[in-house]
């Protein structure tokens, strides 16, 4: 006679070969079979093989007794990994590949640029300019000032002798922010050779939205006096007292509204 537990099926009664202890309990199917072992019996009792239960009882501890847990673990592990590791798998390896494309190709960029970067005359001056040139419209708007000085560290490194700017910078322009690009590369500029680097600026042109660029303007134009307050106002922030070269800055049209001049 047995007990059944709701929701669960009955357990057959157990063969009589499976001995019990001081406590009326079934023995574990380990003692059960070092006994059989030692008694030069069959492990698995004929009756477990016709009752079916032939391979639960016939598990055996691995003969090697230096086997640990850590080592079962770690040999599931490699064997069967998880589905989320093998499912992302694929996409940690093409992220690796990407990466070491992407550093290839900036050590070939610039392996190329040190030794195919040209020098040429600024027309008639004397000054020798490199053919590439640093923009730096970013500079206090995307970049930080930190972010500015290494990039134009590293690009002076490089072989560029060159920088652009312009009083109206950063872009996008407004009034609270405008000359902060100076700013940077004026600060930057303190620890350089003034005469290696080449710093070329622009003025504003014609423009009826940024009147900030001038002191008590109504309209922002090309003329002797607005090309004279703005060169003196870039070499203070620059901290430098000459420029190399001066460009006239003409507005996107599709951005700043532009009106001809007429007088």
């Amino acid at each position: 006679m047995f007990c059944a537990v709701a929701g669960r099926p009955p357990h057959p009664p157990l063969p009589a070969s499976v001995t019990r202890n001081s406590r009326n309990q079934p023995r574990r199917a380990s003692s059960v079979l070092s006994r059989r072992r030692r008694q030069g019996q069959p492990s698995i009792p004929p009756s477990y093989l016709a009752a079916g239960r032939g391979a639960e009882v016939g598990r055996q501890r691995p003969r090697n007794r230096n086997f640990s847990m850590q080592q079962m673990a770690l040999s599931a592990f490699v064997t069967t990994p998880s589905s989320s590791y093998s499912n992302n798998l694929p996409r940690l390896t093409a992220c690796r590949s990407q990466r070491w494309h992407a550093r290839r190709l900036r050590s070939q960029v610039r392996a190329q640029a040190q030794q195919e970067l040209q020098y040429k005359k600024l027309g008639d001056s004397d000054l020798l300019i490199s053919e590439i040139t640093l923009g730096t419209m970013t500079f206090g708007e995307q970049n930080t000032e930190k972010e500015a000085h290494d990039m134009l560290s590293y690009s002076f490194d490089q072989g560029i002798n060159i920088l652009d700017t312009a009083e109206m910078y950063p872009v996008p322009t407004k009034k609270e922010t405008q000359g902060r690009t100076d700013l940077y590369i004026g600060r930057w500029m303190q620890s350089k050779p003034r005469d290696k680097v080449i710093l070329a600026t622009k003025v504003s042109g014609y423009s009826e939205r940024s009147t900030y660029l001038r002191d008590n303007a109504e309209v922002v134009r090309v003329d002797a006096a607005n090309i004279k307050e703005s060169v003196e106002k870039s070499l203070s922030r620059l901290s430098t007292d000459y420029i190399d070269l001066l460009q006239i800055h003409w507005y996107v049209i599709s951005v700043f509204p532009m009106k001809p001049h007429t007088e």
